[in-house]
């Protein structure tokens, strides 16, 4: 009788093959919210969708977030995200870094 499933390490990406950075789409409206009563914040993100329809242009993104997913952030690393046109003509970029932010120690009021 022979495995009907091929093991969990067949199906697992190398650390070279996964990408960095994701585009996982705009969103209209995004807040950090504090998460009950404690000091972790989490990203409320509401209207979150990949493809934006308007019969109106030029078209202001303004109002729009930019939702990235990071795989190991590191501070200090440049990034350029690439945009591409349906025949891979690449119609803009824009280029990012990571820093880290300096907070203060939470104390027993926060």
């Amino acid at each position: 009788m022979g495995c009907l499933f091929k093991r969990k390490s067949d199906y697992a990406m190398t650390y070279p093959d996964i990408p960095p950075v994701a585009f996982l789409g705009v969103a209209e409206r995004c807040a950090s919210v504090r998460d009950g009563n404690t000091n972790l914040f989490k990203q409320n993100i509401l209207g979150l969708k990949q493809t934006i329809l308007s019969h109106i242009f030029p078209l202001n993104l303004g109002s729009f977030h930019w939702v990235l997913a990071l795989y190991t952030p590191q501070s200090g690393t440049e990034m350029k995200l690439r945009i591409k046109d349906e025949s891979e003509v690449e119609v803009g970029v824009i280029n990012f870094s990571l820093e880290s932010l300096k907070t203060d120690e939470p104390t027993i009021e926060d």
